[in-house]
């Protein structure tokens, strides 16, 4: 019990920790105050950043407060539009929708699509459209497994919706996350912010999952990078990186299913994650390469042709290593992976 506790707080006990030799540090019993934060209870990752930084950020005079809670009001908003257009494109594609998407509860296993376009959409009378008949990435990969591989431009097909959905509902949730913090007066950065625009790996990660970033980067980046390595640059740099988004990115998913540990045993835990683990390692590499090439160049990355480029380049690289994010065996996603290629 202790060690599932444990996990669930640890986190935020860092950022707590962090703050210990501060010489203005909010006091200790607020900070355990936002160990259970009510806008993101579910989360283990402490948004806003612990006491200190939602301190910073609060609104200290009306007029402040004001156009924080309006910020606030308009990012749930869209996260709003955001959840109808999610729902809408999954109905469409795949002909129902699954519980997260509540606003479109629909799911019907005769091929057509019924969109309730009065009731459901309020944008006019009943219509009937046929989905597109696109596969789940779950089923493509079932599909492989079992030596029945559906064909490449299908398994593509699911894995880039697969893909997209993910980043999708990921703003989604963190929008509503932050748009309640804002409300109540932290003009706290967003979560997501347009990370299909990104020029690079490490940018991309940035944007993505901002908050996850920063815990990566105080509690695993900056310690390594500031006490290893202080002759040799480039070491220092990659060590520092794959502190970070390596080890510290395996560490923090392996934590979150502490059950699994508690109940099977550490190695059963480590062969679990044995994919996340290669995951994590070509990330730490890519993030350092990624690095390395636009501290030389990056400024020819910002318009025209190689920003599309470069963007398309990103987006095609997370895609396809989003395959071992999944928490099948290594050797079963690697199957998959081949066969996107046609190496298998």
């Amino acid at each position: 019990m202790f060690l599932v506790i444990l996990s669930r707080y640890f986190w935020f006990l860092c950022y707590s920790l962090r703050l210990a030799k501060a010489p203005k540090q909010p006091p200790f019993l607020l900070q355990i105050g936002h160990y259970l934060p009510f806008w993101s209870s579910i989360e283990v990752i402490p948004y806003g950043k612990g006491a200190a930084y939602l301190k910073q950020t609060e609104a200290d005079n009306p007029e402040t407060l004001a156009r924080t809670q309006l910020s606030g009001l308009k990012l749930l908003i869209w996260a709003c539009y955001l959840n109808l257009f999610a729902s809408s494109l999954h109905l469409l594609v795949y002909g129902w929708v699954t519980e997260s998407h509540g606003l479109l509860s629909l799911r019907l296993t005769d091929g057509n699509l019924l969109l309730l376009l009065k009731e459901q959409l309020l944008w006019g009378t009943e219509t009937a459209i046929s989905n597109l008949g696109l596969s789940e990435y779950q089923r493509a990969f079932t599909a492989t497994l079992m030596n029945s591989p559906l064909s490449t431009s299908q398994a593509w097909a699911a894995l880039i919706l697969h893909f997209y959905f993910t980043v999708l509902n990921l703003c989604i949730i963190t929008h509503t996350f932050v748009a309640i913090i804002r409300i109540c007066g932290y003009n706290v950065l967003r979560n997501c912010y347009r990370p299909l625009s990104s020029i690079s790996i490490a940018e991309f990660y940035n944007r993505l999952f901002y908050y996850f970033k920063e815990l990566l980067v105080e509690f695993f980046f900056y310690p390594a990078f500031t006490r290893y390595f202080k002759k040799y640059p480039n070491l220092r740099l990659y060590f520092a990186t794959m502190s970070a988004a390596f080890f510290g990115n395996f560490l923090f998913h392996f934590m979150l299913d502490i059950s699994f540990t508690i109940n099977h045993g550490f190695f059963a835990a480590i062969w679990q994650y044995q994919s996340y683990l290669f995951y994590s390692f070509v990330l730490g590499n890519a993030i350092f390469i990624s690095q390395s090439i636009h501290k030389r160049i990056g400024h020819h990355f910002l318009t025209g042709a190689p920003r599309v480029f470069s963007t398309l380049w990103v987006l095609f690289f997370f895609t396809v290593m989003s395959v071992f994010v999944e928490t099948e065996t290594f050797a079963d996603n690697a199957n998959f992976f081949l066969h996107l290629f046609n190496l298998k």
